[in-house]
């Protein structure tokens, strides 16, 4: 019997290294409307390419399955997006380059684009900061 984990959204006990369906619903709930409203179509075909589930699962190996920015701060919590620390529609060459993702959780996903979008000081500042990540705990 492995180790058990409470889920944040519906509070059922799941096995620790799986993702809580009702979770899994929400993300992709929420990357369809992304996908739908916000993501350009050059960008949509990459993240529906075989190349980003192949590299999706190098980065989850890579990163242990857990949150980098949240390891960083003695927590953990497991990935539940592949971050691209520069955007994708900011540099298309850096899509799968491995110094240039990093694993997330919800949380820490959500900060992240929401100091990219406080000032570009603080979007460099973050960038830096998660680079910086992937070198010190790889």
């Amino acid at each position: 019997m492995g180790f058990k984990k409470i889920c944040s959204v519906c509070k059922r006990v799941i096995d620790q290294d799986t993702e809580c369906k009702c979770r899994v619903n929400q993300i992709a709930e929420s990357n369809k409307q992304y996908d739908k409203y916000t993501r350009d179509k050059k960008a949509h075909a990459i993240y529906e390419s075989k190349p980003w589930r192949v590299i999706r699962k190098v980065i989850k190996v890579r990163d242990n399955g857990l949150c980098q920015r949240c390891l960083d701060l003695k927590v953990t919590s497991p990935i539940e997006y592949i971050h691209h620390i520069v955007e994708v529609r900011s540099n298309y060459s850096l899509v799968y380059d491995l110094n240039n993702l990093i694993g997330l959780c919800s949380k820490c996903h959500g900060e992240v684009h929401s100091a990219y979008d406080r000032s570009d000081s603080e979007k460099k500042r973050t960038q830096i900061h998660l680079k910086g990540l992937i070198e010190h705990n790889h």
